[in-house]
């Protein structure tokens, strides 16, 4: 009975230092949460790794972030937390990463030692920027047009322009050159599905050099020739027989001209290291222009000016002088005649076309005198007796609605009601010349009204006082 007793003692000892066991290690569990990491995460990004665990451990545990690559075998500490029960840790992608994707993240404990499962998602690391360079021009300015090569160094590689567009998948990029000025230009590069930084280079498009500015002078049968490379300003010239053959030779100048003809000239001049387009010229030998056609105008006394005109051969230019030849304001420009005073004045103008300039013909301006302006009317009447319509001055007499004599009318009806009126008339001769304004001033008077009659009793008896 006594050994029966020991026995069951044993036996329940043993089961609980066993349940006791088998429960410690059953309990002890790591369990990673949901990583709030996006797929793509650079070298040194801090991600957040939450975590539960169940059972006992250490009073010296450590929970560590690792950071692994199976593919690569890569192993990398991210984060450390001491603890014994879960938490979140603040966990670091170490700085020297391999770049690339297929990294996943799991969570092992130092007392006991044990391992998590490996986070459902993988992610990728970014690579870096890629190393960006003007390839060509190697040397000296880049001017408008010239094709530029950009380089950059890396995998599958991206190009944007400065406001982030995207332009290219290339390892080379050639940027338009039209405009002058500098622009901004990024490369980035993509390992595993991951886009890395992007590298930058400016690219500063010197201008073009302005064309070189010419004036060639005008040949007229018969005049000497004036030298053609005199004519042209610019720097470091550079003379062309034809669009894009640079002349080995001095450009002839042109000597006395016999006939008319034309002969073209192509120059470009260089600055900052830019060529300019070509500057295309001609030398024309031209016929000497006709007289240019131009009328004498009759114009009446006070008449708005007129801008005297001439015609002549298309694209021709035209002066004007006075009757002395002295020319006139404005580099000659067409005068406007007065018309206050009567008379007759001269006038002289002349046409150049391509250089060649004609004679003059003569204009003559003949201002007509005005009729006098009629005598001022004014003339008054009441209402009742309105007449049956207003007596203009003697002569063809145009109305005016306002004294300034601007606002033509037809002759007014005589007005109805009390008021003044002024109207102004103009005085129309033979020529169709008018006159100064007139004033017509019209008075209509109000009717008097009826007089108020006493409504007292006026009746007396005989040798009665008159009552007041």
């Amino acid at each position: 009975m006594k050994r029966q007793l020991v026995y069951r003692i044993w036996w329940l000892t043993l089961l609980t230092w066993g349940s006791i066991f088998a429960g410690q290690s059953i309990a002890q569990t790591i369990t990673v949460g949901a990583v709030t990491a996006p797929s793509c995460v650079a070298a040194g990004g801090v991600v957040s790794v939450p975590f539960s665990v169940s059972g006992t451990f250490g009073a010296t545990n450590q929970f560590t972030v690792q950071v692994i690559n199976t593919a690569t075998s890569y192993t990398g500490i991210a984060g450390v937390l001491s603890t014994t029960a879960g938490g979140t840790i603040s966990a670091t992608i170490p700085a020297n990463i391999p770049v690339g994707n297929g990294y996943v993240i799991r969570i092992v404990s130092s007392s006991p030692a044990l391992i998590s499962t490996n986070t459902s998602g993988a992610f990728g690391i970014i690579p870096p920027a890629p190393a960006v360079a003007i390839a060509s021009p190697v040397s000296g300015p880049i001017c408008q047009n010239t094709v530029v090569s950009l380089t950059a160094t890396g995998s599958s590689i991206r190009w944007y322009s400065g406001a982030g567009t995207f332009l290219a998948s290339a390892n080379i990029y050639s940027p338009p050159t039209a405009q002058a000025g500098s622009s901004s230009y990024f490369a980035s590069q993509s390992i595993g599905g991951c886009e890395g930084p992007r590298g930058t280079v400016v690219v500063t498009v010197t201008a073009k050099s302005p064309r070189p500015t010419a004036n060639p002078p005008a040949y007229c049968q018969g005049v000497a020739g004036q030298s053609v490379t005199a004519s042209v300003s610019g720097s470091n010239l550079r003379w062309y027989t034809a669009a894009n053959v640079p002349a080995l030779n001095n450009i002839p100048d042109p000597v006395l001209v016999s006939s008319a003809g034309q002969r073209t000239y192509y120059v470009t001049q260089t600055t900052n290291g830019c060529e300019s387009d070509l500057l295309t010229f001609f030398v024309t030998v031209n016929p000497k222009p006709n007289v240019p056609t131009a009328s004498s105008p009759t114009v009446c006394q006070n008449a708005a000016p007129q801008t005297l005109s001439a015609s002549g051969q298309p694209g021709a230019a035209f002066q004007w002088y006075n009757a002395s030849d002295v020319l006139l304001g404005n580099n000659g420009a067409a005068p406007s005649p007065a018309t206050t005073t009567p008379g007759s004045t001269t006038f002289k103008v002349d046409q150049t076309a391509l250089g060649c300039r004609s004679d003059k013909a003569t204009v003559t301006v003949t201002v007509r005198t005005a009729p006098a302006a009629p005598a001022p009317v004014s003339i008054s009447y009441c209402e009742a007796a309105r007449p049956a319509s207003l007596t203009p001055p003697a002569g063809t007499i145009q109305w005016f609605s306002n004294a300034a004599g601007t606002q033509g009318i037809s002759q007014p009806a005589p007005p109805s009601a009390a008021n003044t009126y002024t109207y102004a008339v103009r005085l129309t001769d033979g020529n169709a010349c008018q006159s100064n304004p007139s004033a017509y001033v019209v008075r209509v008077a109000a009717t008097p009204g009826q007089p108020a009659l006493a409504t007292n009793d006026l009746s007396r008896c005989q040798g009665e006082t008159a009552r007041a």
